[in-house]
């Protein structure tokens, strides 16, 4: 592996200073393996002396789809000239929820939303196996042996099998 640049080592050094532990959560290497990420696409992590890891954390968000994912992308990209987080009530906030809670009533906290509609629930997920994917019960996972057209076509999926059961209830 490549060695680290002073660039990245002055980074270390601040990072040392201003995190506990010179880290972000719990991840903690020994001091020679620590590294500064640059960037990241799928599965692969760069840092700022241009190594390059397969990242097998994939903390928070990028678990499903990995760093950078086409359309995740896409849909963040439109959201910026519009604001982002207003505290407030806004359309995307309701879309988002109208295709998770499966549910009429008000969702104050986390026991609100297992008032979700079982059946509407068990349509969408009928409508997802239909189409070629399986998932648990009341959870999804995608896993790093996912591949691009995996993840993509289970998008589709998904937005398929949320507009026909969507289709249904207004009928």
């Amino acid at each position: 592996m490549a060695a680290r640049s002073s660039e990245e080592t002055a980074l270390l050094e601040k990072a040392a200073r201003l995190f506990p532990g010179g880290v972000l959560g719990g991840y903690h290497a020994p001091p020679e393996l620590n590294f500064v990420v640059r960037e990241a696409r799928g599965p692969r992590l760069c840092d700022v002396s241009g190594r390059e890891y397969i990242d097998d954390i994939l903390g928070s968000g990028p678990l499903v789809l990995g760093h950078a994912h086409p359309a995740v992308l896409e849909a963040v990209s439109a959201q910026p000239g519009k604001g982002t987080t207003y505290f407030q009530v806004s359309e995307p906030a309701l879309a988002l929820a109208e295709e998770i809670y499966f549910t009429e009533h008000p969702i104050a906290d986390y026991r609100a939303t297992l008032t979700a509609d079982r059946a509407l629930h068990a349509a969408f997920t009928a409508e997802l196996i239909r189409r070629g994917v399986v998932k648990a019960a009341q959870k999804f996972y995608v896993s790093l042996a996912h591949g691009e057209e995996e993840v993509s076509r289970t998008i589709e999926i998904f937005r398929e099998a949320l507009e026909v059961v969507a289709g249904a209830t207004r009928s």
